[in-house]
């Protein structure tokens, strides 16, 4: 402060001294130190009244060293006064204002004992010595130096309440005090009492009976006696009731314009850890997020969320907010992720990880900033985002985003790949949503086989060093599901991630993704035998290098105990702890070190991906003796081998190598936090597109426009709605090799030309323009000849979850009501009828959607089950016929796990074409029937057989359930029986 204002501020051309004095006085540093000085001294004045009055009321004149001080300090007063009565620009009205007249009335009483001598000194002049109280009321001068409002209301009327009990109290001593027979030596025994009349009491005394008199109107044993006395209490209950109604309402009103959203978050890391969620957070996708978040793994027990959103919460988000099970562990705070003070205030230093959220396309532009913005506050913090489009993929990626969900291209490929994958929206949401306990009566119907399913979750483990490079991935995945009853599905081997590398042999530093009830993966693959391995001989032709890895791992365990227990030279160095700072991975530390490749444009600021580290001990650390070893070839050229042909399967298209990805690893920033995926390169366009002349893309309009449905058309696809990503939508479903359904576009709306520009280089796809809720139009697309109908909720209804959320499906509802309708009415009596697949908003919709067919009673939900997950064991749910769209939000919140769990669900859904050049791809989840050879077996012989003999891994079943209905049942028991009408999932 005292270099931003000088002591006294400097005179101004053409300006009055009386202007300078007023300027003075109000702004210059000069100003506040002479208002501390005034608050000193009152509380001296207080100090040295209340000492020498502290039993009674006394009389006699002060000591000379005293009078000294008294005249100092009312010189001081007098000069003060009077040069506050020149700078006043009204001195009458100024002078007879409260202040004004405290400070004049208390100057004369410092004074009194220098100034009059023993013959004028009588009682009624001695009186004015019980004004030097009042100069307690200048201290409210000094508030002016507090800059907050809040405090200063707050110091205000704590200070009124002080000068009140300190005032009153001294004036109600000398009002009752009782005369005095010497005047200069009074005391207890020289008081002469007159009864009813007056009354010795000490100055603390007084100061009691102030507080009773002001907080409870008294209790008694204190009363004032004189008729003065008696008015003083009448006016100190007038003026304190008045003033201090009046100071709490202003406090009160201040403190509600100070929200409790703008107080800011103190986050303890050695107590427990907290994310930062930020961005356009609505309340169905922050329950959805929430719920995947705690269940995910049990080490977010203890986690705070910290969401960061504009603005008040709205009504939806409080309930949600209070709810019993967030309330501890969720903090809204209300700021701008744009400004570094409100990330400071949520504590972005130590964030574990940050989460951006969005709903609409025009939040792309936003999430790009907060994601710089994150950034340029910690350079280490994961940050997992949500963009709309594919647009802004690159955009965030470079401003140095972990991780991206694209959820325009991954919902419309979801929708998309179940129109050829039957069942595959309802296997993908068992991995993100847990199914409801169910109630006993349930036990043995499809409820119970689906639930089952939905236990599992994607847990990622090590494998065994003895084990490193001797056991092929196949084999692997069947002695986990033989013996660990668990499912490895997948690997990150440093460079990319793979989905099943049947033929690779697996390295002790890759990251097995597997699909397990529990988190103690890792522990029971670590407690894996010699002797169980033994079981397996058959299938490991290494098994000899095996027992000679286990035997060395053995004779290396126990020399090692054996040297730690009889060794008298000096002991290997202990392991050092290392730091927090010395965890934390960045792009600068990880090429200084230069274990890892180029950071692919886009990535700079990325998380280094997670490694094995994790599970085993760090090599690499200080005082270790070992060596790191390097992570090796990727699985793309381990894995050379082509894979057999599945059963029932068409023809496959050859493996790619990924794309290029760092391949070091280090220790976790945070345990919860694994693996984060580096590249995305995955997750551009799936196909080259072929690129058109304007000229050919205004002829292949007009050509598009006057394209009629056939009328002999079956077996197509018809999509309720026109995305703005149409072709995210079209691409899975064109892809070489594969048999190409038609596709018919309704909306009431024209298709756009920049819209089709991007779909022009495909055929068999048609639109038909009008409402899909008029008969006309149905019977235009074809609808009751269609193999699946998907319908799009709509954008409209993204706005506002409090005035239009409960409102938001009916449409879609509606219109799944009205299609089958006509599906069954116009459609074949003994044909498939086509299958209806709907994107709802909030799962609460469920509850209105029934298909007429299906007579079975709907399951049991156990009554203590939170009403968020009943409508995750709807029959249309199990069977993959409805998509919600907060099942994007879980899957953010299942980063806390792995940050590949991004990456993982793109190449279940999409797989990974070539985007450099490669030529083939890797296989995404397919579907088979049942062979006949296996029909009336278990699961298990199927499991078996697949795997060993066809290298192609069994993941699920969809399962008929009388007479024509599906569920999906995830990596099922080994003893379902299989029926000729069920299908498999599996992975090649």
């Amino acid at each position: 402060m005292a270099r931003n204002r000088p002591l006294l501020q400097r005179r101004m051309p053409g300006e009055s001294r009386r202007e300078w004095v007023v300027r003075n006085l109000t702004y210059s540093l000069a100003s506040d130190i002479l208002n501390v000085l005034h608050f000193a001294l009152a509380v001296l004045a207080i100090f040295l009244y209340s000492a020498k009055n502290w039993l009674v009321w006394t009389t006699t004149k002060d000591v000379l060293w005293l009078k000294y001080l008294h005249l100092a300090m009312g010189s001081l007063y007098a000069a003060d006064y009077t040069l506050r009565i020149y700078a006043a620009d009204e001195r009458v009205r100024y002078a007879l204002t409260l202040l004004p007249l405290v400070e004049g009335a208390t100057i004369l009483p410092q004074l009194v004992d220098l100034l009059l001598d023993d013959a004028h000194y009588d009682t009624l002049v001695v009186s004015l010595k019980s004004l030097r109280p009042l100069r307690f009321l200048c201290t409210f001068r000094a508030l002016g130096l507090i800059r907050s409002a809040k405090w200063r209301q707050i110091c205000t009327l704590a200070l009124g309440v002080v000068c009140i009990i300190v005032v009153f109290g001294s004036l109600f001593q000398a009002v009752e005090a009782c005369p005095c027979t010497e005047l200069n030596a009074c005391g207890h025994a020289k008081t002469q009492p007159r009864h009813a009349q007056c009354q010795v009491l000490e100055i603390y005394t007084c100061m009691y009976f102030i507080v009773i008199t002001i907080s409870t109107l008294g209790y008694g044993d204190i009363a004032p006696r004189s008729s003065t006395g008696k008015a003083l209490v009448i006016f100190l209950i007038g003026v304190s009731g008045a003033w201090l109604s009046l100071q709490i309402s202003r406090l009160s009103d201040v403190l509600n314009r100070v929200s409790a959203y703008d107080r800011a978050y103190r986050a303890i890391p050695q107590a427990n850890s907290h994310v930062l969620v930020l961005g356009d957070v609505s309340p169905s996708a922050l329950e959805c997020f929430l719920h995947m978040f705690f269940n995910a793994t049990p080490t977010t027990w203890n986690t705070t969320v910290v969401v960061l959103a504009p603005g008040p919460p709205s009504r939806g988000l409080q309930r949600l907010l209070f709810h019993p099970r967030y309330e501890p562990r969720v903090v809204y705070l209300s700021g701008s992720p744009m400004l570094q003070a409100d990330l400071h205030r949520a504590s972005i230093m130590v964030a574990s990880a940050c989460y951006i959220l969005t709903r609409t396309p025009l939040d792309d532009t936003a999430t790009n900033f907060f994601t710089i913005s994150l950034r340029h506050c910690n350079k280490n913090v994961p940050i997992f985002a949500q963009v709309v489009g594919t647009d802004y993929l690159e955009h965030v990626m470079l401003s140095g985003a972990t991780n991206v969900v694209c959820m325009e291209q991954l919902k419309l490929g979801l929708l998309a790949k179940a129109c050829v994958v039957p069942g595959i929206l309802g296997l993908i949401s068992s991995l993100l949503f847990t199914s409801p306990r169910l109630d006993r009566a349930s036990t043995g119907t499809w409820a119970h086989d689906f639930a089952w399913g939905a236990r599992y979750r994607i847990y990622q483990c090590g494998l065994p060093k003895f084990l490193d490079r001797l056991v092929p991935f196949a084999t692997w995945a069947y002695i986990c599901f033989r013996e660990f009853h668990m499912l490895p599905i997948g690997v990150f081997d440093g460079d990319a991630h793979r989905l099943f590398p049947a033929t690779a042999h697996v390295r002790w530093t890759w990251s097995i993704f597997v699909l397990a009830t529990s988190p103690s993966v890792q522990s029971q693959v670590e407690d894996i035998s010699l002797l169980m391995l033994q079981r397996y001989e058959r299938l490991l032709p290494q098994f000899d290098k095996i027992v000679q890895a286990w035997n060395f791992r053995a004779f290396s365990t126990q020399f090692r105990r054996l040297t730690r227990r009889t060794s008298l030279v000096v002991p290997l160095p202990p392991k050092k702890t290392l730091s927090r700072a010395s965890t934390k991975r960045s792009s600068v530390s990880t090429r200084e070190e230069g274990n890892t490749n180029a950071l692919p444009l886009g990535r700079r600021n990325a998380v280094v991906p997670h490694s094995i580290d994790t599970y085993v001990m760090s090599v690499a650390c200080e005082g270790s003796t070992r060596v790191r070893p390097t992570l090796g070839p990727s699985v793309a050229v381990l894995d050379e081998g082509p894979k057999a042909s599945a059963v029932g399967e068409g023809p496959k298209a050859s493996a790619v190598s990924p794309a290029a990805a760092p391949a070091s690893t280090k220790k976790h920033l945070v345990p919860m936090l694994s693996t984060m995926r580096v590249a995305g390169s995955h997750r551009r366009s799936m196909l080259p597109v072929q690129r058109l002349s304007h000229v050919q893309h205004i002829a292949a309009f007009q050509s598009f426009l006057g394209l009629r449905v056939p009328q002999n058309l079956c077996g197509h696809v018809v999509l309720c709605g026109a995305p703005s990503q149409l072709l995210d939508f079209v691409q899975p479903l064109r892809i070489p090799g594969q048999a190409a359904p038609a596709i018919v576009i309704v909306s009431p709306t024209p298709m756009a030309e920049a819209l089709h520009a991007r779909i022009a280089t495909y055929g068999d796809i048609y639109h038909v323009q009008g409402s899909p809720h008029t008969i006309e139009v149905a019977h235009h697309a074809k609808v009751f000849a269609a193999k699946t109908i998907v319908l799009l909720a709509s954008s409209e209804n993204l706005e506002d979850d409090d005035s239009t959320g409960y409102v938001a499906d009916t449409e879609a509802l509606s219109l799944h009501r009205f299609l089958r309708q006509v599906c069954d009415l116009y459609g074949d009596p003994v044909g498939v009828p086509p299958s209806i697949v709907v994107e709802v908003q909030r799962p609460v919709s469920l509850q209105f959607l029934k298909d007429a067919n299906d007579d079975s009673a709907p399951p049991i939900v156990h009554p203590d089950e939170a009403d968020f997950l009943r409508p995750f064991c709807h029959p249309l749910y199990a069977a993959g016929d409805v998509f919600f769209s907060q099942m994007l939000d879980a899957l953010l919140g299942a980063c806390t796990v792995h940050g590949s769990a991004i990456d993982l669900v793109h190449l279940l859904v999409l797989g990974e074409q070539g985007v450099r050049g490669e030529s083939g791809h890797a296989s995404p989840l397919s579907q088979v029937p049942v062979p006949i050879l296996f029909w009336g077996q278990t699961y298990d012989a199927l499991f078996e057989s697949f795997l060993l003999q066809h290298k192609t891994l069994c993941i699920g079943l969809y399962r008929l359930r009388p007479p024509k209905h599906y569920f999906v049942q995830l990596h099922p028991p080994p003893h379902v029986v299989l029926g000729p009408k069920d299908f498999v999932f599996v992975l090649k």
